[in-house]
């Protein structure tokens, strides 16, 4: 078949991940902005996902299925064997199982943050972070290489929002630490706000899987206001609203700086810190430290109040909407599509 006909029929694609209460949601969310990019592309597209039910507000009505494939499912295989496109996106999959995949389908697209394992020849390596450079993958031979932020995939709702307006006093306050706080640390954050910034509305972001949905039921404070498992479109109309973000240093600060809020953020996991210093270098989300640092309630304090000065977040916004347009997902079709 010639490379102008096999553009031109309608592509059987397969995205390969995982998240729920073990994983995490992060994996999803930029899954699932690229399940939606191939839609607009008319692709015959499923999502096959080791999770749980707590993955469904962030699916919506995304074709997906729920596979535990890690350990070389056969079936995983038998379904790779008839399609053009593969895309994997784990931290725990085996290296074997890529080389496995990659003699089934006719493309495969890897992400990695962490140069993990080595890929199969003639893959196509994501890593869509800030800072992500050719040098840090020098090990990996003859694969396709798509780094840095022009290929950060946020999801549809957040792709070409328009310039922030930057209020004098901070009135709106969002904290998110993704879909599991893992550390229990939401509370800390909430009560440290709230001690520097006491008239702000404070939007507390949680999955349906957090372990301390109970505690935060408790909070009987009128200004402070629980989410529970918000989906895109809601939790974009916080960020709009939002003067200052509190996040952990994952997924959802390129959703954040896709809108322009300024923030702050904390490293919840060591695959994290890279993230967050990167994006602090750039003069953006100033860094409070890790969950654990002795120190973290007072490097948050001070944060909190740096930020407090309308000029210091009204630069931040600026610069993360010059740094990144939210159209990575749309980039990463058209590469692969083009091959």
């Amino acid at each position: 078949m010639q490379r102008k006909d096999f553009q031109q029929l309608k592509k059987k694609v397969y995205i390969i991940t995982e998240g729920g209460r073990r994983f995490g949601f992060g994996h999803i969310v930029r899954c699932k902005a690229l399940y939606d990019a191939f839609k607009q592309q008319n692709a015959e597209i499923q999502m096959i996902i080791e999770g749980d039910e707590t993955l469904l507000p962030i699916l919506d009505t995304a074709n997906h299925r729920f596979v535990a494939w890690h350990n070389n499912n056969p079936n995983l295989l038998a379904l790779c064997k008839n399609s053009d496109i593969c895309i994997i996106d784990s931290y725990h999959a085996p290296a074997e199982l890529y080389h496995k995949i990659a003699q089934e389908t006719k493309i495969l697209a890897c992400f990695d943050d962490t140069n993990r394992i080595e890929y199969p020849p003639n893959s196509v390596l994501i890593n869509g972070i800030l800072h992500a450079n050719r040098t840090f993958y020098a090990n990996q031979t003859n694969v396709n290489l798509l780094l840095g932020l022009e290929y950060q995939c946020v999801r549809t709702e957040f792709w070409n929002q328009a310039a922030k307006k930057i209020n004098d006093n901070i009135q709106s306050i969002l904290i998110t630490v993704g879909g599991n706080d893992i550390r229990h640390i939401i509370p800390v954050l909430a009560e440290t706000t709230k001690l520097i910034i006491p008239d702000a509305q404070i939007d507390i972001v949680v999955g349906a899987s957090s372990q301390n949905i109970e505690l935060l039921k408790k909070i009987r404070n009128p200004s402070v206001t629980l989410h529970i498992n918000a989906d895109a479109k809601h939790i974009l109309s916080l960020m709009i609203k939002a003067d200052l973000a509190i996040s952990a240093a994952g997924q959802t600060l390129c959703e954040l700086a896709c809108c322009g809020v300024p923030g702050i953020s904390v490293s919840v996991i060591d695959n994290q810190l890279a993230h967050a210093k990167a994006w602090s270098e750039e003069g953006c989300f100033t860094f409070a430290g890790e969950w654990n640092d002795c120190n973290f309630q007072r490097n948050l304090s001070l944060q909190i109040q740096g930020l407090n000065n309308p000029l210091a977040r009204q630069n931040q916004s600026i610069k993360m909407q010059q740094l990144i347009d939210g159209n990575g997902a749309q980039r990463i079709v058209q590469h692969i599509l083009n091959r």
